[in-house]
């Protein structure tokens, strides 16, 4: 039964408000193009696609109302009902209603064709007059009369609430499987659904009972008076006659409506941001992201290769490398080279270390900074205090004049001008 309703849920809102949608929308566009006196849009279009949500959203309304009716439709009348008294009437009240019933329908008056109808009052009756049999009837419905082996009120409430694990047990198996096969990202709010329900039965189960505590040995904390407020909820201002076995099976449909609804409707109403990939584009963007990262891998060799040959040559007494950069060959690193990159990274590694340090380490590694930093400003002030030779202004005299030539040839004189 729990598995035909969550079927008949399930197809019901996947299909029926697509096939709604589909049928109606032709009708809608030709009375907006009556009313507004232009073509309709075309469809795939952007007002084609924001008029079928608006569409799809009125149909989604209309059918959870529809679908709330026929749930709250489905729960078939208490026994309380049946002998026409309030849930909360005492043994007095369902003596006198039952007296006035059997004149109408006792099968001697009535005939033999009521005999069924009242068999079924006077079972109620007679259910409703232990104090026992009441507590179950309104936690657990007409099958807890049914029940065999139970006595107490402890059996009664073990026994139903066995039945009650069991239902949430399938239920969250259910939910299970499907979030297995068909992932969404709704499951979250499916299993807190099926929290609250839950939640909300405990206390429709736990509450205290509305029946009169005067005629019965049980503790009176599981009773309230007959007037007290106890069925000002919501589900009692909507339905004030109906016991508690009546609202959880109300609660349970209403739960399969909306677990379904959500799986449905919220997609299509409110898209995800996200955008969603089919494992063709998976593929190709994986494929791309690929050549993207090669690309990036032969760039950072490339680098490095041409770090590697500038440092041979004059740096490193080394020869240098003879290279076409737009043809950069990789580059087998010479002995001297090797060993001043390690240096220099050992250096870089032992610097990184010192400042990571903490304690006695790190003030060791300040100590000994502050000090350098000392020594090179008392180098600094001793430089800026020796005297400086100075400078005079006058230009120094030209050399003299040098004669060049042998003894026998005529002498000539060597000069140069002097920019003034």
């Amino acid at each position: 039964m729990i598995l035909g309703k969550v079927l008949f849920s399930w197809v019901g809102w996947k299909y029926l408000p697509n096939i709604a949608c589909d049928h109606l929308l032709p009708i809608v566009h030709r009375l907006y193009a009556t009313a507004f006196r232009r073509a309709p849009p075309a469809p795939g279009s952007p007002l084609w696609h924001t008029h079928r949500k608006y569409l799809y959203t009125l149909v989604v309304f209309g059918y959870a109302f529809w679908s709330f009716r026929q749930a709250a439709s489905a729960i078939g009348s208490n026994l309380y009902e049946i002998l026409n008294i309030p849930p909360t009437a005492d043994e007095a009240a369902m003596k006198a209603s039952f007296r006035s019933f059997a004149k109408v329908w006792h099968p001697d008056k009535a005939g033999p064709h009521a005999e069924p109808y009242f068999m079924e009052v006077r079972t109620a009756y007679e259910a409703l007059k232990n104090p026992v049999t009441r507590f179950a009837y309104d936690r657990f419905g007409p099958q807890a009369l049914k029940w065999e082996k139970v006595t107490t009120m402890q059996d009664y409430f073990m026994h139903g609430m066995g039945h009650s694990v069991v239902y949430y047990a399938v239920c969250i198996a259910a939910l299970m499987f499907w979030n297995k096969i068909a992932p969404r990202d709704l499951a979250f709010w499916n299993y807190l659904l099926l929290v609250w329900t839950f939640s909300v039965e405990l206390l429709f189960i736990m509450a205290p009972s509305t029946s009169d505590s005067t005629s019965t040995t049980l503790p009176s904390s599981l009773y309230t008076p007959p007037d007290a407020p106890a069925r000002a909820g919501i589900l009692g201002l909507l339905w004030p006659n109906r016991v508690a076995y009546q609202h959880i099976a109300f609660l349970k449909s209403l739960s399969i409506l909306l677990s379904s609804a959500l799986y449905q409707v919220v997609p299509v109403l409110f898209p995800s941001a996200v955008e969603k990939f089919e494992p063709k584009q998976i593929v190709q963007f994986m494929a791309q992201v690929t050549g993207a990262l090669q690309s990036i891998d032969r760039e950072a060799l490339s680098v490095i290769h041409a770090d590697l040959h500038a440092c041979h040559g004059e740096p490193t007494n080394t020869p240098p490398s003879k290279v076409d950069f737009p043809n950069l060959a990789p580059c087998d690193p010479a002995e001297p080279v090797t060993e001043l990159i390690r240096a220099e990274m050992e250096a870089v590694l032992l610097e990184s270390v010192l400042c990571g340090q903490q304690g006695e380490a790190r003030k060791v590694v300040d100590a000994a900074v502050a000090k350098r930093r000392r020594l090179a400003d008392a180098d600094a002030s001793t430089a800026d205090a020796r005297p400086r030779p100075q400078q005079s202004s006058r230009r120094a005299p030209p050399r003299p004049l040098e004669l060049h030539g042998s003894a026998d040839e005529s002498k000539y004189v060597r000069g140069r001008s002097l920019s003034l």
